[in-house]
């Protein structure tokens, strides 16, 4: 930068270095678990006048399926905004496991697909904060057994849900890794309304002999608050709060109406497996965490000690009919979770041993896992944010 005497302007010259305008991403995960799965994303990048990309990516894995495609425009001005729209077709497969190390269930007793299109126009609120108008259309389409006793020769129920949802989010992030951070802010406060049509049809084993079909229309609000601190060089403490809150009324049956619900998922257990404890229409939940850290040639390791506690509000019950409905007392169970997670970031991805406890009502069901994975976990965007 110069002064220029004669225009009596300064002068700034930017020597930039734009990034390739077509990029190729390969990753995945690899766990004991049987959740790995395979990525692949392809991203292009054009700048003129606006900021245009076109994205597309792949997941292909026994647990989850799913392909994505999408293009976004970023407009540049004194009030900068972003638009988007993306499609998304995704599929999870639920497997029952049994020790929770490389023994599973070959039988999916949870099938759930979702196809949605989505719009999304965001404007800037702070450097890493944003504030974003939702609107998309999806098909919910959900096969499983109320059963747990089931052969290849029976045939699973069926739950199909056409909707339209529309709202508003406001995020904040400044996390420094998306799945195992150390210090940072995530802050993420969501309204949704969600109207559609559900279609139950049922299978060899279901206690309801005739199909249904049923009108839902409802509001939900979610807020969710994860923060870090870095008390020392080799220790830092965080925290995490949910709070979730849905005027959503049941479904035709127990398991739809655990499948449509709001869900805690602050562990890969959670995230990945059928728990019916930790699914509710209403539900508060705070935990903490303790992280030792160490850094030897080029690897960042740390160990992780968590703790929660999931109350519902009120929780979602069954007879043995198999019909829905909500306990008379609220808050009348608290939940427990405990995992120790040891990490290895290496420079091609991290390497995570966990173990856990998970609090679960059925005193038959393993509480406790282990699990080897490399990788991250991560998922294309549903339609209904839970």
């Amino acid at each position: 930068m110069y002064y220029n005497n004669f225009s009596q302007s300064y002068v700034l010259n930017l020597n930039v270095n734009t990034q390739e305008s077509f990029k190729v991403k390969v990753g995945g995960l690899l766990s004991s678990n049987p959740i790995s799965h395979l990525y692949l994303g392809t991203e292009y990048n054009y700048l003129h006048h606006h900021s245009w990309q076109l994205k597309t990516n792949i997941f292909l894995g026994r647990y989850y399926t799913s392909f994505m495609t999408g293009v976004r425009l970023d407009y540049p001005s004194h009030f900068p905004f972003f638009a988007e729209i993306e499609f998304n077709a995704n599929i999870w497969r639920y497997y029952n496991l049994k020790t929770n190390f490389f023994d599973f269930s070959p039988l999916n007793y949870i099938v759930q697909n979702e196809t949605n299109i989505q719009l999304n126009l965001g404007v800037p609120i702070g450097v890493k904060d944003k504030l974003v108008f939702n609107a998309g259309y999806g098909l919910v389409d959900d096969e499983y057994f109320n059963i747990k006793n089931t052969t290849i020769y029976d045939t699973a129920d069926n739950t199909r849900f056409h909707h339209f949802v529309s709202g508003f989010t406001r995020c904040l992030s400044s996390l420094n890794d998306f799945q195992f951070p150390t210090t940072g802010i995530f802050s993420k406060i969501q309204l949704q309304y969600i109207h559609g049509k559900e279609n139950f049809t049922p299978g060899n084993t279901s206690t309801i002999s005739d199909p249904k079909d049923k009108l839902h229309g409802w509001m939900q609000f979610s807020f969710r608050h994860k923060q870090y601190f870095d008390i020392t060089k080799n220790f830092a403490f965080g925290f995490n709060a949910d709070v979730f809150y849905s005027f959503q009324n049941l479904f035709s049956n127990y398991n739809s109406t655990l499948l449509n619900a709001g869900v805690y998922t602050p562990t890969l257990e959670t995230f990945t497996q059928f728990m019916p404890e930790y699914r509710a229409n209403q539900y508060l939940a705070f935990g903490t965490e303790n992280i030792f850290k160490v850094s030897f040639y080029r690897i960042d390791a740390s160990f992780r000690l968590n703790g929660n506690l999931y109350a519902p509000i009120s929780r979602i019950i069954t007879k043995d009919n198999n019909l829905p409905t909500y306990s008379t007392d609220f808050f009348n169970k608290i939940y427990l979770i405990i995992s120790s997670t040891l990490v290895f970031n290496t420079p091609i991805g991290p390497l995570s041993i966990i173990a856990g406890y998970h609090q679960r009502d059925d005193k038959k069901t393993n509480p406790f896992t282990i699990s080897v994975n490399f990788g991250y976990i991560m998922f294309n965007r549903k339609n209904i944010d839970r």
